[in-house]
């Protein structure tokens, strides 16, 4: 036999095995929950005998799918993809394109499709980069009061990754008073809040737009600033104001010139109780001299008589004057002795010089010797 026919017809099988895997998008951006397919040619078409069509996530043992000599694989198919991931046609068709269902957050990046004839010991394989975003839903706005002031918030949520948030005015400015907050959900997207403050309608109608960073796609909603959306004052609440203001000062001057009153009061009646006391003083020690003497002379008794006088009106003034209740336990059983003894001592002046005063006697001298003393 002729080597060279026997060459062709070794070279015939080997020429055959040769093939070409292409991805035609080499990204494919696709919102979460919904369904993609993943392209994926063989050229030329193959039958799937002796050949093994291979659809894994970032590194090899994460199988996506799998079809080995026409037929599916299931054992070794990572359990998130069962049920989500097969064949659109196969090897015979040339479409080795990969239906993935229900698309979540963590299905995004890189799988590639891998072919390999065993028989031939030839593969070939390309890839396609999935990007998985949360689109964001329609923006919604809540208008409240703040003090004076109008606060707007605008808000949406199911955002992956966390969008840009902007409020423009009718010229197209931006606004940079704006405060963004957002959290997590628990399916891992974004809610997103913005607020922002105004104090009058100066600002114009606003314009709140959120963008996507991956798809630069925008989404809004239009607001319209009127002068109604803030709080005014009425007339009457003005007036009542006032009026309120008005009737505290009243309350607190008439408060003021009470406690004044009260303490010129009780400065009276401290002043008076002084008073008192020097009565009750200087009588107990007339008392004791008397007594200490061992004659009664009744000439002193007649030059005394004025001052006596003088202080039984003192002491006797003071004791009405006074408020009992007002006045310690010692205070008022001195007055009580007091008046007693100077009471007494025209009984005394009496029993020497033969004559008896009245108690209207005593008075008497003592207005003329107050009169006197001032």
């Amino acid at each position: 036999m002729d080597l060279k026919f026997v060459f062709l017809i070794c070279l015939i099988p080997a020429a055959s095995a040769k093939f070409q895997v292409e991805a035609k998008d080499k990204e494919l951006v696709v919102a979460v929950g919904s369904d993609v397919e993943l392209p994926c040619t063989l050229s030329p078409p193959s039958s799937a005998v002796g050949l093994e069509v291979r659809w894994f996530h970032t590194v090899f043992h994460s199988v996506v799918y799998l079809l080995k000599d026409g037929r599916e694989d299931r054992q070794q198919q990572n359990t998130e993809y069962r049920e989500r991931a097969f064949l659109k046609s196969g090897p015979q068709t040339g479409n080795l394109a990969l239906s993935l269902l229900k698309v979540r957050l963590s299905d995004a990046g890189t799988y590639h499709c891998f072919v390999e004839n065993e028989t031939a010991a030839y593969d070939e394989e390309d890839f396609v980069k999935l990007v998985v975003i949360g689109p964001g839903s329609p923006p919604l706005v809540k208008v409240s009061l703040q003090d004076s002031s109008v606060q707007i918030s605008c808000s949406s949520s199911d955002w992956f990754p966390e969008p840009t948030v902007n409020w423009k005015t009718d010229d197209e400015a931006f606004v940079n008073e704006e405060m963004t907050t957002s959290h997590k959900q628990t399916d891992g997207l974004f809610s997103v809040t913005n607020n922002i403050l105004l104090k009058d309608s100066s600002e114009g109608n606003l314009f709140c737009t959120m963008k996507h960073p991956v798809t630069g796609k925008e989404s809004g909603v239009y607001v319209i600033v009127s002068e109604s959306m803030f709080p005014r004052l009425s007339h009457w609440a003005i007036l009542f104001f006032v009026l309120l203001v008005l009737s505290l000062g009243a309350f607190a001057f008439v408060g003021w010139k009470f406690y004044a009153y009260c303490i010129e009061k009780e400065k009276q009646l401290s002043s008076k109780e002084n008073i008192l006391k020097f009565s009750l003083k200087q009588s107990f020690s007339l008392f004791f001299q008397l007594f200490r003497s061992k004659n009664l002379n009744p000439f002193i008794l007649i030059h005394i008589q004025p001052f006596v006088g003088w202080l039984f009106l003192q002491t006797n003034t003071l004791f009405r004057q006074l408020n009992r209740n007002k006045m310690s336990p010692q205070v008022k059983t001195g007055l009580t002795l007091s008046r007693v003894f100077l009471l007494s001592l025209p009984l005394i002046q009496g029993s020497t010089t033969g004559k008896l005063k009245s108690k209207k006697e005593v008075e008497s001298s003592g207005q003329l010797a107050l009169q006197n003393r001032q």
